[in-house]
């Protein structure tokens, strides 16, 4: 019989050191304990723990998938949609109903490149104009330039316009060739759409500051298409509903989505921690906000990162009502200790949890 699990949440907003865990060989316990002393986890008996684990601070990232770009052939009388598959607003929830954007099958214009426009122009708009959605289009573009030395560009890679306000990402794999070479950039806008009227003349550079691309010679609109999630995975105080990344199905295009940014969900954030922790009303009965099981022996502080620790022990049995036999439970100990460095476990901490037995 698989045993029944329980979990406690203890979290530490001090500076961590190894003296935080703290074993008594007489009792043959060991405690977590904060800088006042107080127990955020345990007792744990010696020798019940079966396994321990531990994840790094984590800020949520946005899923951002290519549906179709330049090199997407539309066929006449074809219709193409754009399927979403969306988690409740739980871990372990079922799915929501399929939402399905699809637009008309038509005639062709005789010209691809409209073609293209027609369909992708028409997937955004459905998309953006279904208000419960949590995921957006975007239209991609194309920018021809010409490069400044032999340099690969891969799909997913950041460009900051120089003296402008919004960021570009590559949607397709490119190589610059040589000096002289055209070089075809695929981009769509990370932090706004072009601006209207804005002029064909960029100076793009890498992160880094490298110098991708100092003029373009051409510009094309709405030459791919892109989903993306809105921020704010999972239900907090104000989104109450709002689930996980969604699944991408596409219909009537040759290629399948391309992922160009995984979805990573937040752990371990303090203002996201403290978003998340359950409010009820008068009677203590009815939770009127958050999550229920993000209730931690002290509140989380906005601003501070927290690694997490899991426990897995054999805890007590509790006696069966009928034959009185002591029925197993899986206890799980989950610790969020600060970080000192964002991303960072404090390491004499986490020698000192990984050494328990």
């Amino acid at each position: 019989m698989q045993p029944e699990t329980k979990a406690r949440r203890g979290l530490i907003n001090d500076v961590v050191t190894a003296d935080n865990v703290v074993s008594d060989s007489i009792a043959g316990m060991h405690t977590i304990i904060n800088g006042a002393g107080a127990i955020v986890a345990g007792p744990i008996r010696k020798g019940s723990i079966r396994d321990i684990a531990w994840k790094a601070s984590q800020p949520e990232q946005q899923q951002i998938v290519l549906i179709a770009g330049p090199g997407e052939t539309i066929k006449e009388k074809t219709s193409y949609s754009v399927s979403m598959q969306f988690p409740r607003d739980r871990f372990d929830g079922a799915n929501h109903d399929l939402r399905i954007f699809r637009t008309s099958s038509g005639e062709l214009s005789g010209t691809a490149a409209t073609d293209r426009k027609d369909v992708y122009e028409a997937l955004h708009a459905k998309i953006n104009a279904y208000v419960p959605n949590y995921t957006k289009a975007k239209l991609g573009y194309t920018l021809a330039t010409k490069s400044t030395g032999k340099r690969t560009i891969k799909k997913g890679t950041l460009l900051y316009l120089v003296g402008g306000t919004y960021v570009a990402m590559v949607t397709k794999d490119v190589d610059a060739g040589a000096d002289t070479t055209d070089l075809v950039l695929e981009l769509i806008d990370i932090s706004g759409e072009r601006p209207s009227g804005a002029t064909d003349t960029f100076a793009l550079v890498s992160a880094a500051g490298t110098a991708v691309s100092k003029t373009s010679s051409a510009y094309t609109a709405s030459t791919s298409l892109v989903v993306y999630d809105e921020e704010g995975y999972f239900p907090t105080k104000e989104r109450l509903g709002r689930g996980g990344a969604p699944i991408i199905f596409t219909g009537g295009f040759s290629t399948q989505p391309v992922l160009l940014q995984a979805h990573a969900y937040s752990n371990g954030i303090g203002t996201d921690m403290l978003a998340h922790t359950p409010e009820f009303d008068l009677t203590r009965q009815n939770m009127t906000a958050g999550q229920w099981q993000n209730q931690y022996t002290e509140a989380p502080v906005s601003g501070n990162r927290y690694t997490q620790y899991v426990i897995r022990c054999m805890g007590g049995g509790i006696p069966d009502a009928i034959d009185g036999r002591n029925a197993d439970i899986m206890v799980e100990h989950i610790i969020f200790a600060k970080e000192t460095v964002p991303g960072t476990p404090v390491d004499a901490f986490k020698t000192a949890i990984l050494a328990l037995t």
